[in-house]
């Protein structure tokens, strides 16, 4: 399927039978996505044989020889498959298999009568098949919306069907903390993960999300500074030295974000009418959990700033030789926790105190990532002593980093 997962009201879907490959990207910035691909064609020649075409809400990437093709193939209207991208329209995710007519007979000759149970009650399962116009497994853009499956058939009678031969496999659903919602309606038979599932699958998400988010903006932060022969000033100030912007706007262009850093007014304040309607696009790699609404313009990825510390005072912005104890043996940033979280573009960052180290810096976390100056993620856990923090912290104080 090639076009409407955007719009589906405009979705004409085409006989996806082709070989080849072929990638719908949904997208309004068409443009960009056409920039992109040249870039990562300019890198990887082996990618020069595929070409972008804009289309009705995307851009699709393939050969000129599968473009012709796909042109060549009469345009067909797939309402069950319509009907399943409309019904979940605000999911962040959805995934529809619709098999229907022949292909469908064809499918299902390949399944067995039966399947065989722990529990010795053997599911139907090509007689549960035979009716089903569509499969669906949605979920919110995080782990923190419960994913949904929705099983589709041709009437009411078999999802009423359906769902009493699933209601009599409620331990087989228990292994996979399914959930049966019940009645059926509208001929769709709905099951929910149970929330412990996706509580855990949100908390590993985060877990692994704020260590990748802090390797990454320590890398642009890198990259900034062999670029300039600096690391990137804490703040921008205005002529008379009143903070601006960010470090956060600086780094910009080193985390592929260049059309973003040219829209901002850099010698103008965060919360100018211009600069504050840029705040709700804050990237992507500045979100660091799973329930942060992007639009608030807030992250966790601060500078730790303390005395004798890489982003104390009012210093000039250092060169990484400066470090003297070592990139392995240095914090530059931290993911903080959500309470401690600021707007993205504003010149704030985490303020610590030498005397409670350990409580200012990991908040109500009982452990947080870090960002080290060689471009390594560390987990600091709350049993950390201050000797140690402070030793990772400051950057000429020649402490001894391997006492905890």
């Amino acid at each position: 399927m090639l076009a409407g997962l955007v719009n589906p009201e405009t979705y004409l879907a085409r006989d996806p039978v082709l070989g080849g490959l072929c990638l719908a990207i949904p997208t309004d910035r068409s443009r960009e996505i056409e920039d992109a691909i040249k870039s990562w064609q300019s890198r990887y020649k082996e990618l020069n044989e595929l070409q972008s075409h804009p289309a009705s809400n995307c851009v699709v990437v393939c050969t000129q020889a599968m473009w012709d093709r796909l042109g060549s193939r009469p345009s067909v209207e797939r309402k069950p498959f319509l009907d399943a991208l409309r019904r979940t329209s605000d999911r962040g995710f959805s995934l529809v298999a619709n098999v229907a007519g022949r292909r469908r007979d064809e499918f299902l000759m390949l399944l067995p009568e039966e399947l065989p149970t722990s529990d010795k009650k053997a599911i139907p399962i090509r007689a549960m098949m035979r009716d089903i116009v569509s499969i669906q497994f949605s979920s919110g853009s995080t782990p923190t919306a419960p994913p949904t499956v929705w099983i589709e058939n041709e009437t009411s009678n078999a999802a009423t069907k359906l769902h009493e031969v699933l209601a009599m496999q409620t331990s087989e659903l228990d292994k996979y903390d399914l959930a049966l919602q019940s009645p059926p309606k509208d001929n769709v038979v709905t099951m929910e993960f149970r929330r412990a599932v996706f509580e855990r699958a949100a908390t590993e998400w985060s877990k692994e999300q704020q260590k990748n988010q802090v390797r990454n903006v320590m890398m642009a932060m890198i990259r900034f500074e062999r670029t300039h022969g600096i690391l990137p000033p804490r703040e921008v100030r205005s002529a008379d030295r009143k903070p601006l912007l960010s470090w956060r706007v600086m780094i910009l262009p080193f985390l592929d974000e260049q059309k973003l850093y040219q829209e901002f007014h850099l010698n103008e304040p965060w919360d100018s009418p211009h600069n504050r309607e840029l705040i709700e696009r804050m990237p992507d790699v500045y979100i660091t959990s799973p329930s942060q609404n992007k639009s608030d313009g807030k992250t966790s990825i601060l500078l730790p700033m303390m005395k004798d510390s890489l982003w104390s005072g009012d210093a000039a912005p250092l060169q990484l030789k400066s470090v003297t104890d070592g990139l392995t043996n240095t914090v530059g940033l931290i993911c903080g926790s959500p309470e401690q979280s600021v707007i993205w573009t504003k010149p704030d960052d985490l303020s610590l105190r030498e005397d409670s180290l350990v409580s200012d810096l990991l908040g109500s976390n009982d452990s947080l990532w870090v960002g080290l100056l060689d471009g390594a993620s560390l987990q600091i856990k709350n049993d950390v002593s201050p000797t140690k923090l402070k030793a990772l912290l400051t950057h000429q104080g020649g402490e001894d980093t391997s006492k905890k």
